[in-house]
């Protein structure tokens, strides 16, 4: 999974009402489970802007993306964008 990352899109120093979005990117076909892909966090003030960041690099990087909210980023709930 070298080579895939969201560090170019934004920093991970959150500002004051931020909340943790943690995001996992899986390169499409690879059929691995999502328990034993990595996970990147950022930080945003609003939903929309990490919806925004995921969907863009879902296409940048040709991968699906599983975003979750919170401390713990291995919920089985969340959101899925290819």
């Amino acid at each position: 999974m070298q080579g895939y990352g969201l560090s170019q899109f934004s920093s991970r120093q959150p500002l004051p009402g931020a909340v943790r979005y943690n995001f996992q990117l899986k390169p499409t076909g690879i059929r691995q489970p999502w328990d034993e892909v990595p996970c990147q966090t950022r930080y945003f003030q609003q939903r929309t802007e990490a919806l925004k960041l995921a969907r863009r690099a879902a296409q940048l990087f040709k991968t699906e993306i599983r975003l979750t909210e919170g401390y713990y980023p291995f919920h089985a709930s969340g959101t899925y964008i290819r």
